[in-house]
């Protein structure tokens, strides 16, 4: 449901974005109410199953539970299964989640769920499953969310980006829009999807100005929290934002957000235990995040890097060349100096 006719080695900066994921559940993990073994996994498996396999094999899970809604990729997972202890539903999410504690038969240990979502059409459908969804979380469990952070996505610019004016019927004059007329486009064609919403986009983010690659994740981190929080009001837990990333996935940008759900009276125990206050990539701020952008490297270029990975002050200057622009290029490497570790190599292999 997420994503599956992109090869996986391909999706270059996801598989940082996976890394990452699975580094946060390792210290979260150290909360006395998270036990990441004994949890049970929902995902979006698609036909490759990359996620479950990586995290049955990091952290031994063994209850998981991959949704999937189309007929034919369906197929093709019930032959690319590889773990049995991995139950398929062949539905969508909204459909699971809207029968949550029966298709999970009441599991009472920790939930930790990703919804990997990749139609932007289908946002507010997407609000909706979320605020559905925490009405059965509890303390430990762990929710990432994945949503197309493109602006034009949600509402491509009427004909290839121009105005017509239709005086002269035979000979219509096109005019390209500028910047400032796409935004308010974008924004208008965006509130209309959100349809249950709209009125909570009000305020600073009502603003053609926020329809751009920089500042939409901000929209939609707010509209996430939103949904989240309907169905916290009365409830004895809260959220607890754990990180924020944003990064390119074929052609579009997307963002991802990680929660941790916990009583709201021990949230400062959780702090103390897991100390993920103290990750690097930890961002609890309500419009932070994290561009996980980093140059495409040759292997050659790679090593050539980290030999000097502790002299970043003369990173900048290690090339004769530069990544894209000059500018751009600089904020690439520094990037890479943060996320070097999670950097991922592909190697052929016979099997």
């Amino acid at each position: 449901m997420g994503g599956g006719n992109v090869p996986y080695a391909l999706r270059f900066h996801k598989n940082i974005d996976r890394a990452l994921f699975y580094d946060c559940l390792r210290i979260l993990d150290k909360y006395p109410s998270v036990d990441i073994k004994s949890a049970c996994y929902i995902g979006f498996g698609s036909y490759s199953f990359e996620d479950f396999k990586e995290i049955h094999q990091r952290f031994g899970i063994s209850n998981m539970i991959s949704l999937e809604y189309d007929e034919n990729t369906f197929r093709r997972q019930l032959f690319n299964l590889p773990l049995r202890c991995i139950t398929l539903f062949n539905t969508d999410s909204w459909n699971f989640i809207k029968e949550f504690d029966n298709n999970i038969n009441n599991f009472s240990g920790n939930l930790v769920i990703w919804l990997d979502y990749a139609t932007p059409a289908q946002i507010n459908n997407q609000l909706l499953e979320i605020q559905e969804l925490t009405k059965s979380l509890k303390d430990g469990d762990i929710l990432k969310v994945t949503l197309n952070a493109n602006p034009e996505a949600y509402g491509g610019a009427p004909y290839g980006g121009y105005t017509i004016d239709l005086d002269d019927p035979i000979s219509p004059k096109m005019t390209r829009m500028n910047k400032s007329q796409l935004r308010k486009f974008y924004l208008e064609k965006f509130k209309a999807k959100c349809t249950s919403f709209s009125r909570n986009i009000s305020g600073q983010i009502d603003n053609p100005e926020y329809m751009t690659l920089e500042n939409f994740p901000k929209v939609l981190l707010h509209l996430v929290a939103v949904a989240i929080d309907k169905n916290l009001k009365q409830s004895k837990i809260k959220k607890h934002k754990i990180s924020s990333f944003i990064y390119s996935d074929s052609q579009h940008q997307m963002l991802t957000i990680t929660f941790i759900f916990i009583e709201k009276q021990r949230e400062v125990a959780f702090l103390e235990t897991t100390k993920i206050d103290e990750w690097e990539f930890y961002d609890n701020s309500d419009q932070g995040y994290l561009n996980l952008s980093i140059p495409i490297l040759t292997l050659p270029e790679k090593m050539h890097i980290d030999k000097r990975i502790h002299e970043s002050s003369e990173i900048e200057n290690i090339f004769e060349f530069s990544f894209e622009s000059q500018a751009l290029s600089s904020n690439l490497l520094e990037n890479y100096l943060k996320l070097y570790r999670y950097y991922p190599t592909f190697l052929r292999a016979t099997i």
